[in-house]
């Protein structure tokens, strides 16, 4: 009798042995699943919150880059308020260029643009942009304006300023379509998140 009550003790405290530690394996896989869980979340509003700010950014430089377009349409050309507009917006745009990488960058860790990047050929187009920019700056260098009629005077006629005006807003259409692209890229990744 003694035998069998040590057998069930035996086997009672080797079940709960078991028991034990089939528990901690469940627990530990449940702990390696919250975790993965946890870092996803994580994960996930670092994501949001970089498209966030990448979004203000590249709607802020749209905007600017709309201002440059409205000012270099045809109609526009060479009169006052469309220099004066022109010349604001190259200023707001030249501010905002430079930052364009350190903006973006943390972007580029949660989505690859590579395909919109060759697309547009957005290497190409910001150098068009820069150098454009730079031949703009030259001409108003060698312009004044006539404000009692708001007429520009050329005062050098080294530089054929409207060609140069409509090619800069053709390149400022390609660089809004590819923020836009972008955009869509971002907005459609994040409503994913909320489906």
């Amino acid at each position: 009798m003694n035998f069998e009550w040590l057998q069930l003790i035996s086997l009672l405290g080797l079940g709960s042995v078991l028991t034990v530690i089939v528990q901690s394996i469940v627990n530990s896989i449940g702990n390696k699943n919250k975790w993965k869980r946890d870092i996803a979340k994580v994960v996930i509003i670092k994501q949001i919150e970089a498209s966030e700010n990448a979004v203000k950014y590249l709607q802020t430089l749209e905007d600017a880059l709309y201002s440059i377009r409205m000012a270099c349409s045809k109609e526009h050309l060479m009169n006052t308020s469309s220099i004066t507009l022109l010349q604001n917006a190259k200023d707001t745009f030249l501010n905002i260029l430079p930052s364009m990488q350190t903006n973006l960058a943390a972007i580029g860790m949660y989505y690859d643009f590579k395909d919109v990047d060759r697309k547009y050929d957005i290497y190409k187009v910001l150098d068009n942009l820069q150098y454009e920019v730079s031949k703009i700056s030259t001409y108003y260098s060698h312009t004044t304006m006539d404000d009692s009629s708001g007429i520009v005077i050329i005062v050098s006629n080294n530089v054929k300023i409207d060609d140069v005006i409509i090619e800069f807003g053709k390149t400022t259409d390609i660089m809004i379509h590819y923020i836009e692209e972008i955009q869509w890229v971002i907005r459609d990744t994040i409503t994913g998140f909320c489906r």
